[in-house]
């Protein structure tokens, strides 16, 4: 099975144009933003060329299950003989480890990933994304899937992670005093040139606590955010959702319900800078 998987991976998802019997090979790169039509140039020069008509852009993105890249599979009930490059105990290790285009899986758990989180240290999260795009998400959905920061911890950290997917995850209990802005998600370019787009789709933010953005805080990016539910959390500014952006960028967000969050200084569910997409 495996090497029946590894056989379509190549051949079908990361083709290199020449293969026998090759009727097309399609190249398009989709852009930061949803689209109503993709133009499909075919590269292998039989001239088949065509196009995608009502779908968006983060539709197609998000449709493709099977990557280029490794898949990697984190458990915190494996033992020490099942450890290796593709098999982690903690999210951290794993996104730390992956490359372009793997994708993380996570199997139902309680993850709180007791990381030393000493001062100075900079952002303390479960897992690091930066500098590469790659797909992290649970096996089995929120509903048996938490990512808990123990009100010591960040979530995630998504630093020039663009086109990085967060899916299928409840977080609780995020927090981190030391860099206190988005607690459970925090979106970030480091060069201000640049732009960031990640999703984050299927999840759940309850009793997260941060000065700016008590669940996800993001700038210079523009992140998708879809089919969310946000719940008790807190903030100064922002009690679920902060944005700003002194550039380029639009946060946008699609069927996502708020429920009891709080802003002691303002924007009680989003608190952003610029016009909302929706």
């Amino acid at each position: 099975q495996d090497l029946l998987l590894n056989w379509f991976r190549n051949v079908f998802i990361c083709p290199q144009g020449n293969e026998a019997d090759l009727l097309a090979y399609y190249k398009f790169d989709l852009g930061p933003e949803p689209l109503p039509m993709l133009d499909l140039i075919d590269s292998s020069g039989k001239g088949n060329h065509g196009s995608l008509v009502n779908m968006t852009g983060w539709e197609w993105f998000i449709s493709g299950a099977i990557t280029c890249g490794k898949e990697r599979w984190v458990d915190d009930d494996y033992e020490a003989g099942d450890l290796d490059d593709w098999h982690f105990n903690t999210i951290h290790e794993a996104t730390e480890m992956a490359e372009d285009g793997d994708m993380v899986i996570v199997k139902a758990g309680n993850y709180r990933e007791n990381r030393d989180c000493e001062e100075g240290m900079g952002i303390c999260e479960i897992g690091m994304i930066q500098n590469k795009t790659i797909m992290v998400r649970s096996e089995l959905g929120s509903g048996q899937t938490t990512i808990d920061g123990n009100y010591l911890k960040k979530g995630f950290a998504l630093l020039n992670a663009n086109k990085t997917i967060i899916k299928g995850f409840r977080f609780i209990n995020c927090r981190y005093d030391m860099y206190p802005q988005g607690a459970a998600i925090h979106v970030t370019c480091m060069n201000a040139e640049d732009v960031s787009s990640p999703l984050i789709k299927n999840c759940q933010f309850i009793g997260n606590k941060a000065q700016k953005g008590g669940a996800i805080f993001a700038d210079r990016s523009s992140p998708v955010i879809i089919n969310c539910t946000f719940k008790q959390n807190r903030a100064q500014l922002g009690g679920a959702v902060f944005y700003e952006t002194s550039g380029t960028g639009a946060l946008y967000l699609e069927n996502c319900f708020f429920f009891e969050n709080k802003a002691f200084d303002s924007g009680g569910a989003v608190y952003s800078n610029v016009d909302l997409s929706s």
